[in-house]
């Protein structure tokens, strides 16, 4: 078998691979009369999203760069209440080319909606009413998006904690708005609160247009970028997937689906970076997490903690206490990547 026959073969391999996930799930709901749990749905959603991730490979054509016209397109899909929104988009910077993907920036702006209808059906009892107004910045070299909402606004005392990892005003766990700054400065940008807006909260986030291509965008295919990997996870379905996706960037991952597996391999080899599942079976991930900082504080600064159990202030409380990346499972492969690549800087 040629080459490319292999590589279609294994193509078609995981999409059937995830498409069976997600059709036994819907299966299983069906014959149980139940709807879907919360876990199950992020399942169907993690699988799908790599099943688009996998057709996006397979397209030899480059994905065209998101615009603030495409950026709107993404959050008006995913938006529940499309006539809450006043739009501004002027002509002059609705089709700018811009870094990242429609749906990094969607995703902030939904998870901003998210909270100002949170606190305005909470606090007010009102209809919501968001504001989007595009620009760009005098350098012309950003597009801004300034996010205002009716709500009750926050207050001063407020204002230099809202990004902190786990702080909340209300029954959350306080992760969003310091995960959009996160995404958001990851990819060059930034999301900040004016202080200076009395008629609700305003937010600005900052998207750099695309000038030129830059290494941290054109991913991990070089091979002198290739990141030694070592991914810590009771489920062996995520150990594969993780080194699906992996594998698709030229990167090496060694699986280990036991605390004890984990540190023989620590011993045997060196990585670059580590991928801890925060719950595990036998050992906790933040255990772990522990005994490695004191045993090797060196390996300690490349790990990368993933999680589903977001619900848990105990989890909050760990990630912002270690200072580590963090991804919140279901989460995308973009998303791993950068990641893993804040991983392996050891910062």
């Amino acid at each position: 078998m040629s080459e490319e026959h292999q590589d279609q073969a294994s193509l078609l391999h995981d999409l059937r691979a995830s498409l069976f996930q997600i059709l036994a799930i819907y299966d299983i709901a069906e014959n149980r009369k139940q709807p879907l749990s919360p876990e199950d749905t992020g399942r169907v959603r993690a699988n799908a999203l790599f099943m688009k991730q996998l057709l996006d490979q397979a397209d030899n054509s480059k994905p065209a760069a998101p615009t603030a016209r495409t950026i709107m397109d993404s959050l008006l899909a995913l938006f529940a209440e499309p006539e809450c929104l006043t739009v501004s988009l002027p002509d002059d910077c609705a089709d700018t080319p811009l870094v990242g993907g429609p749906q990094d920036w969607s995703r902030i702006l939904l998870n901003l909606s998210i909270n100002a209808h949170r606190e305005i059906k909470s606090q007010l009892d009102g209809t919501p009413v968001i504001g989007l107004n595009f620009s760009f910045n005098e350098a012309r070299d950003a597009l801004v998006i300034a996010f205002s909402d009716n709500g009750p606004g926050i207050s001063l005392v407020d204002h230099q904690h809202v990004f902190e990892p786990g702080y909340t005003t209300h029954q959350s766990t306080g992760l969003g708005l310091a995960s959009s700054r996160k995404t958001a400065r990851d990819l060059g940008g930034d999301l900040t609160l004016d202080p200076t807006f009395a008629d609700g909260a305003k937010f600005l986030l900052s998207i750099p247009a695309l000038v030129a291509e830059s290494s941290a965008e054109k991913g991990f295919s070089n091979p002198t970028n290739a990141l030694r990997i070592l991914a810590i996870d009771d489920d062996v379905e995520m150990l594969n997937t993780y080194e699906r996706i992996v594998l698709l960037d030229g990167h090496s991952l060694t699986p280990a689906v036991s605390a004890a597996e984990a540190f023989a391999e620590l011993e045997k080899s060196e990585f670059d970076v580590v991928l801890l599942d925060v719950r595990l079976s036998e050992m906790s991930g933040m255990t772990f997490y522990r005994l490695l900082s004191d045993q090797n504080p060196t390996v300690a600064a490349r790990v990368v903690f993933a999680t589903g159990d977001q619900q848990s202030m105990e989890t909050v409380e760990f990630l912002q206490k270690t200072g580590r990346p963090f991804l919140i499972k279901p989460f995308q492969i973009d998303d791993l990547r950068r990641a893993l690549t804040a991983g392996s800087s050891g910062l």
